[in-house]
């Protein structure tokens, strides 16, 4: 017997907690349920999960949905093209539900993502940053430069 667990931290905690299986199973994490669907809350919590190097990258993403190279992606945030594949792990290991939005093209070297998503996780990061100026870019998404909100 095999099974295999996928889910946000939290999630996963509320599974692991003995004793919570029925409560588990109730909430639909897992089985055939369905999954919660996207909201700026949700996005707030994957954004918070992942490393801020993948925050900066899913951001240059986000920005220039619907498609961006990888090439440009990795000069953005100031590394090669496999380094930015590691930073972009983090959301397989700690938000795979986002890593999930963002279409991967490699034959033509190319992230896509549906605008309406990245505006969504542009407002969560926005939201992520201003509560963590130290994390935050020179300038925030939706901002002018130095980080000033417009």
């Amino acid at each position: 017997m095999k099974i295999t667990l996928e889910g946000e931290p939290e999630e996963l905690r509320r599974f692991m907690n003995p004793g919570k299986l029925e409560e588990v199973l109730e909430s639909g994490l897992i089985g055939d349920q369905p999954q919660e669907p996207l909201s700026l809350a949700r996005a707030r919590r994957g954004i918070e999960a992942v490393t801020n190097n993948a925050r900066r990258a899913l951001c240059y993403i986000c920005k220039g949905a619907p498609q961006v190279s990888y090439a440009s992606v990795a000069s953005s945030v100031g590394v090669n093209p496999q380094t930015l594949g590691g930073f972009m792990s983090s959301f397989g290991h700690s938000a795979p539900w986002i890593q999930s939005l963002i279409e991967r093209n490699n034959d033509a070297g190319v992230y896509r993502i549906k605008q309406e998503v990245a505006d969504i996780l542009l407002e969560a990061l926005r939201l992520y940053w201003e509560e963590h100026p130290e994390d935050a870019p020179v300038a925030l998404p939706g901002s002018t430069v130095n980080g000033s909100m417009s």
